[in-house]
């Protein structure tokens, strides 16, 4: 076999990889972020120090979904108000409980609840925010009647952050926001699964995901957009927060969110945090700016807009 030959067949055989990775990549790529394993909690609020007391929930979506929750209430006299604490994609309320451990002693009530298809909740697809409003909506409904005529803050990371700002026209109770590293545009995401290829290659790519995605959630990607919807939260308080060297959602996604929003708002970006690790990389400050931020507004009106 000469060496043309064999240049030959090295290039169809390169043909027909580029061809199942484009046609496969984004299948898996789309599949694996809404068909996801459930990871339930190893442990609970008791299992932590400090310890704290709960209460185990289940809350119903106005789908029909029972989602999985605890609520830690404040162990003081006088709360000074009540958070919803959200988690991202992939995780569960265990993830999330590092913040309501400094939450409650401060005298936040706090609800961890898990999105669907997430922990012990039910559900057999993750729709990315999409859906998902539905159940922060029943999060913060239950929240209402466990901890009533608290003003209401949200607490959210990742996918929840995105997640509270498509939901923030529906939620006019909640007074404040805090907004670790959510994503700006879903369909920009798409991109992320392939951000090292050339954008010959990676735009194609882009819509591939973004079109089996679509398929798999029942919905358009497109429409999956916190930036699209941000000045919903108006005239709440919100204070971004995101990791300079978060490979997952890049530091722009909060950078952009920030300078679209008109109300109220700080942005802190950590230089040598990754996605959602600034509170295990600066704990004490990260725990001072969340509570700084939410005392401030949780005590100006006694809560955000009203319905």
């Amino acid at each position: 076999m000469d060496v043309r030959e064999q240049l030959g067949k090295a290039g169809r055989a390169a043909l027909r990889i580029g061809l199942l990775v484009a046609l496969f990549g984004p299948i898996a790529a789309a599949g694996t972020n809404v068909f996801r394993v459930h990871r339930h909690p190893q442990g609970n609020p008791l299992s932590y120090a400090p310890p704290l007391a709960f209460e185990d929930l289940e809350l119903m979506t106005a789908d029909g979904l029972r989602l999985a929750a605890w609520y830690i209430p404040a162990p003081v006299k006088q709360p000074k108000g009540a958070v919803l604490v959200c988690h991202g994609v992939g995780a569960n309320r265990e993830d999330v409980l590092p913040k309501a451990q400094f939450l409650a002693p401060a005298g936040y009530s706090c609800l961890l609840f898990e999105f669907r298809n997430h922990g012990k909740s039910q559900g057999r697809r993750c729709s990315l925010g999409m859906r998902e409003t539905l159940d922060l909506r029943a999060g913060l409904a239950a929240l209402e009647r466990k901890a009533p005529g608290l003003p209401i803050g949200i607490f959210a990371q990742s996918m929840g952050a995105a997640t509270a700002i498509l939901a923030a026209a529906d939620t006019p109770r909640v007074a404040a926001y805090v907004l670790d590293s959510p994503f700006a545009s879903l369909w920009e995401m798409a991109r992320e699964n392939f951000r090292h290829v050339p954008d010959l290659l990676g735009v194609p790519l882009q819509y591939a995901v973004s079109f089996w995605g679509s398929l798999m959630v029942g919905g358009s990607i497109f429409d999956i957009s916190p930036e699209h919807h941000v000045q919903e939260l108006e005239p709440r308080p919100v204070l971004f927060i995101h990791g300079q060297k978060d490979a997952l959602i890049p530091y722009e996604h909060s950078v952009r969110l920030h300078a679209a929003y008109r109300g109220s708002k700080q942005l802190w970006l950590v230089p040598d945090a990754w996605h959602v690790a600034a509170h295990l990389k600066h704990g004490q400050e990260y725990a001072g700016r969340v509570l700084e931020h939410f005392d401030r507004a949780m005590a100006s009106a006694g809560g955000g807009r009203r319905p």
